[in-house]
């Protein structure tokens, strides 16, 4: 887009000169959405990312059992939980969206499913016993409550609209 301006410094008359799009143009707009598109893309990359790392972690220590008041408690599953429902609560909430909060599912399951499968020199990390079942069985229910119960609706649900009678008065 050009305008007529002087040019600054030139000491002439008006001359054509580029100008940047004015705000709410099309042009605008449009650089808008593609680094919100960009920022999305990044955000889905590391939360699935993140999904992997906690199914790496959790594999390694599926077999380990800690000593809690006496009583033998496995870790993988308990991280598998935790981690799974922790990433997908902070992945939907920080996204706006119940695909944020299904990546770091994914990015789990898809590390598990390579852990338990039988590689041909005959390693395994997650076996099919109590712990490896427990392990896998309580990560995708954990990742599936995540991705299905709607994170993305309490941080926003009172969004800043200018009126305070909107917001429940306990809240204020």
């Amino acid at each position: 887009m050009t305008s007529l301006r002087p040019h600054p410094g030139s000491g002439a008359g008006p001359e054509r000169v580029a100008s940047e799009a004015p705000p709410g143009s099309k042009q605008a707009l449009a650089r808008g959405r593609s680094w919100d598109t960009v920022l999305f893309a990044v955000t889905a990359l590391a939360l699935l990312l993140l999904g992997a790392v906690l199914g790496v972690i959790g594999g390694f220590l599926n077999r380990s059992v800690a000593q809690v008041a006496g009583v033998g408690v496995p870790v993988g599953p308990v991280l598998a939980v935790l981690g799974n429902l922790a990433a997908g609560g902070l992945g939907g909430s920080g996204t706006g969206s119940r695909l944020g909060a299904a990546l770091p599912g994914v990015g789990w399951l898809a590390v598990v499913v390579l852990f338990g499968t039988l590689r041909p020199e005959g390693d395994l990390v997650v076996t099919g016993d109590g712990y490896g079942l427990a392990f896998i069985l309580s990560g995708a229910l954990a990742a599936g409550v995540a991705a299905t119960v709607r994170p993305t609706s309490w941080p926003n649900r009172y969004r800043s609209t200018g009126n305070v009678s909107e917001v429940p008065s306990d809240l204020r």
